[in-house]
């Protein structure tokens, strides 16, 4: 069973219960987290903690921390909504009866669902009967409600005896005491207190409810106004979220073609000069090559004559080579162009530009 299904009876009792020690109490406080718990638990857990906890404690029900009023637990909120249903008692708790309590007739053609219940006589009545009860003088003000709605009832009509005087009715209220009393006791006790007919300070006290109901009616529609507001300030979050990730993205992809566009570049050039730079390592390195064998050749062919020449022979390879003048031979003529590039990467920060997240 829903909330929204529950009598309104059962759930005033359960605000009206403690979590802590699930008595039901009219010393319910109310927390800033809007959890309740009784005044006796609240200074048990106080008496147990505040030296830890400074001036705040936690929640028993959600853990969330809260100020500890200066002027003691006791100055915090009372749940004034939920002291009524605890004083009172529900007149009926069983199943819808039979049958009419006046006429005791099962064959009534409305079925028993539909008995009507009076709260002052404490009968059900059928259709009929029901009638009857509006139309006699003394139960004409006598509330008749659906039978159905038995469980709301909070008020037991056995008080409407004076206590003092158990075969006297309750007919006057005494605005001094805020109590209601019969006749003798007017007499004997409240004959100098401001008093009140009972029907006429009913008549004041129902008209102030109505007013509470207006009052606690556009407290809720304020709450509903919040919720909404609240709703719509998640919707905007998650939106703005959402906004600022595909910013995000959309930036990360941005950054993304960039680089691979600036990869692209620097491999185009360093492609150039890799093949600008191999190009003269070869170059270089032919005319190394061809130098040297010139050399091995001159080499082999110098043996040659030192170990097989004449001695005409050998003094025109000598004069060949060397002339009138001594010169030294021409033995490095090819050079070595081995100068590599100075090539650095430097990396950017990007985190730079995302101090502000």
């Amino acid at each position: 069973m829903t909330a929204a299904d529950r009598d309104c009876y059962e759930e005033l009792l359960d605000f009206a219960t403690c979590p802590s020690c699930q008595k039901i109490t009219t010393d319910i406080r109310l927390l800033p987290c809007m959890d309740r718990c009784c005044l006796p638990c609240l200074q048990q857990r106080w008496q147990l903690s505040h030296e830890n906890s400074g001036h705040e404690m936690d929640c028993s029900s959600c853990g969330q921390t809260f100020p500890v009023p200066p002027e003691g637990l006791e100055h915090l909120p009372s749940n004034s909504y939920t002291r009524a249903v605890v004083t009172a008692r529900p007149v009926l708790s069983g199943g819808t009866p039979p049958s009419c309590s006046v006429c005791g007739d099962k064959t009534m053609p409305p079925p028993a669902a539909n008995l009507k219940y009076c709260k002052e006589c404490r009968q059900y009545l059928c259709e009929r009967c029901a009638g009857v009860h509006r139309n006699i003088r003394l139960t004409r003000a006598h509330h008749v409600v659906e039978s159905a709605r038995r469980q709301c009832f909070v008020v037991d009509c056995d008080t409407e005896m004076c206590s003092r005087h158990p075969t006297k009715n309750l007919q006057v209220f005494c605005g001094d005491c805020s109590s209601v009393c019969c006749l003798a006791c007017l007499r004997e006790v409240h004959r100098a207190h401001n008093w009140n007919d009972l029907q006429q300070v009913s008549d004041v006290f129902r008209q102030k409810l109505d007013d509470d109901v207006q009052t606690v009616n556009k407290a809720a529609h304020c709450c509903d106004e919040l919720l909404q507001r609240l709703s719509n300030t998640e919707v905007t979050l998650t939106q703005h979220m959402d906004t600022v990730k595909r910013q995000a993205y959309s930036h990360r992809d941005q950054l993304i073609a960039a680089i691979d566009h600036e990869i692209a570049l620097l491999n185009d050039y360093l492609s150039q000069v890799q093949n600008t730079n191999l190009q003269t390592i070869s170059q270089s390195r032919d005319r190394i090559k061809k130098q040297k064998r010139i050399l091995q050749c001159f080499e082999r062919f110098c043996r040659s004559i030192i170990e097989t020449g004449t001695v005409h022979e050998v003094i025109h390879v000598h004069n060949s080579v060397h002339g009138r003048e001594e010169h030294e031979l021409p033995l490095l003529q090819a050079a070595c162009n081995d100068e590599i590039p100075r090539l650095k990467f430097t990396p950017v920060q990007v985190s730079d530009g995302y101090k502000d997240f």
